[in-house]
């Protein structure tokens, strides 16, 4: 079912390069907690997203998700107790905030979900998109983010081994039942491959003796889960594997132009 699906479009946001999308009222805007307003300017960056369905999905894959938003909420609970605590940053909280954000401003009444898996997050997203567009032949909006903290880079560094994680990013898909772009599938084969996620330095170092592979954990955005999506070759034709990693667990999939 999988590689029925075609990713039309994609389109990445860095926290250097945020902008308010036309598409969200003022008030959207000033509520927007770090995640919610990387996502909104990847998923304005995408290709006819005018020409979207009412019913499309929204799917936000994400590992720290609004973190930035609840620890503001516990800073104010701590200062000012219960009645005085921040109903904003007590909005901006929630886990689904980001999704629900995106599916309100942009008026879509599909199917909305939030997919947290660590460093696995940005492919389990994908794959949970890619199978409602097939069971429903709906179009949906796929995105991977992640809004990182000092406290957050902070235990990258530990696990990872990394000295200066940077704060994160996000990448949107459009996902169409039919359609020119890229098909994804199940697992890596031996193509050209794209590895981030929670590995530890032990696992970076026998992965870093593999054949025909690029680990994103090189240059910026060095650990947020979305990074290996964000710097494969979407804009090229050669077929390639992004590989996502996490306590173990491991994520692979294909993806061939079409």
């Amino acid at each position: 079912m999988l590689n029925e699906v075609v990713i039309v479009g994609w389109a990445t946001a860095i926290p250097a390069d945020l902008h308010r999308p036309a598409w969200l009222s003022a008030a959207q805007a000033r509520r927007l907690d770090p995640l919610a307003a990387l996502c909104c300017a990847a998923v304005d960056r995408l290709p006819n997203l005018s020409a979207l369905p009412e019913d499309s999905a929204v799917i936000v894959g994400t590992a720290w998700g609004t973190i930035a938003a609840t620890q503001r909420f516990a800073d104010s609970l701590r200062a000012y107790g219960d009645g005085g605590a921040s109903p904003t940053a007590f909005i901006t909280s929630v886990h689904h905030n980001a999704a629900g954000t995106v599916g309100e401003a942009l008026h879509l009444h599909g199917p909305a979900q939030t997919v947290s898996l660590g460093g696995c997050s940005g492919l389990a997203a994908l794959r949970t998109g890619a199978l409602l567009v097939a069971s429903r032949r709906r179009p949906a909006l796929v995105i991977a983010a992640d809004a990182t903290t000092p406290w957050c880079q902070a235990m990258i560094a530990n696990v990872t081994g990394i000295a200066h994680p940077e704060v994160g990013g996000a990448i949107a898909f459009l996902l169409m039942p039919e359609g020119h772009g890229w098909r994804m599938h199940l697992g890596a084969s031996d193509l050209p491959r794209y590895d981030a996620g929670g590995a530890t330095p032990s696992e970076a170092r026998v992965l870093a003796h593999q054949p025909n592979r690029s680990s994103a954990h090189h240059g910026p955005a060095s650990w947020w889960p979305t990074v290996a999506l964000a710097r494969a070759p979407w804009h090229g034709d050669a077929a390639f594997a992004v590989c996502e990693r996490e306590s173990g667990l491991c994520l692979k999939a294909s993806f061939v132009r079409c």
